[in-house]
């Protein structure tokens, strides 16, 4: 009998303290809302720097296949030539480095001359015009320039992503 009393006296004190207190839950809300407040801008800092990088990598990609790269050689020649080496001018746009333009040859392995792409994959959608934030590239033929708009998606501001193709 008194191990029942025991028994039962055990049972009623953990029934009793089963629940968090109100106080307890408020700490606990008010420390979420602490890590949280510090850890979403850093990951948010993390995701832009990655999409940064990522629109680095595509953009040296496109200038790859536009003016070829000069670190490729053999036997004294680009193995990579890109466009600008097989055709003698830069694309007129993106277009050109998927199918051949009207009036520009067919490759012929004799001259090394013509267009000999296509130079890039075509992808879904055209996504290899557009950057990590879904803005299509700039490429200007003439200034020998292509460009993102960055993160903000404005034209001319501190955050473009620019990459010159000729030096």
């Amino acid at each position: 009998m008194g191990r029942d009393r025991a028994v039962n006296k055990k049972k009623f004190y953990l029934s009793k303290r089963r629940a968090f207190t109100l106080i307890e839950l408020v700490i606990i809300i008010s420390l979420l809302a602490i890590l949280s407040a510090i850890t979403i801008p850093r990951v948010g800092n993390f995701i832009t720097n990655a999409k940064i990088a990522a629109t680095k990598e595509e953009m040296q990609n496109l200038k790859k296949a536009m003016v070829g790269d000069p670190n490729l050689v053999a036997a004294g020649q680009y193995s990579y030539g890109g466009y600008l080496n097989d055709v003698g001018e830069l694309p007129p746009n993106f277009y050109a480095l998927i199918s051949k333009p009207s009036g520009v040859p067919d490759w012929d392995k004799f001259t090394k001359s013509g267009w000999r792409g296509p130079y890039i994959e075509r992808g879904e959608n055209d996504a290899y015009r557009k950057d990590a934030w879904g803005n299509n590239y700039i490429y200007n033929k003439t200034q020998n320039f292509l460009r993102s708009r960055g993160p903000d998606g404005a034209n001319g501001t501190s955050d473009d992503i620019t990459i010159y193709l000729l030096k």
